[in-house]
């Protein structure tokens, strides 16, 4: 009998296999759900609105986009997702003013997320970080005009406190 046509056998009581039930695609949203009641009640309190205007749900979003033409930016600075809506020269400028220019950058004084975890000393005390991702966020690596998934992860715990122990 080929592999093809073999007959594929429980695991037995024995077995130290786990078998979820739902396939990957559900166990992907059922994960992406939980991961979203877990952070929208901090992020809507620091945004000062509900859980419910941060995630309106599919519908919710997509009736608020029609409203502003599908202007994705008008609808985060009407709904209060962001504080301002800025072009990337205005940015730029903002955060020179904030952090300095680097003259031999050529840029303003900014650690690349590539090299931020070789050039950071381990004990900085308290501290904000901030990750830009720019694209649809995709399971996997980053691929050219999408976030990945385990890219964007591997960040955050790079960027998450460790203990000591």
């Amino acid at each position: 009998m080929s592999s093809a046509s073999a007959p594929i056998n429980p695991p037995s009581s024995h077995s130290s296999a786990m078998i979820c039930p739902l396939p990957p695609a559900k166990r992907i949203a059922a994960g992406l759900a939980n991961c979203g009641r877990t952070t929208s009640t901090p992020l809507a309190a620091n945004r000062q609105i509900t859980a419910q205007q941060l995630f309106p749900g599919a519908q919710g979003i997509i009736d608020g986009l029609r409203k502003v033409g599908g202007d994705t930016a008008k609808y985060a600075l009407d709904n209060k997702l962001v504080d301002e809506l800025a072009t990337s020269t205005e940015v730029e400028k903002a955060l020179t003013k904030q952090f300095g220019w680097s003259k031999a950058d050529n840029n303003y004084r900014a650690i690349s997320y590539y090299d931020y975890n070789v050039k950071t000393p381990s004990d900085q005390g308290s501290a904000i970080a901030v990750i830009f991702a720019n694209g649809a966020i995709m399971d996997g690596e980053e691929t050219p005009g999408n976030v990945g998934g385990d890219t964007t992860g591997s960040a955050n715990s790079r960027c998450a406190p460790r203990s000591e122990n």
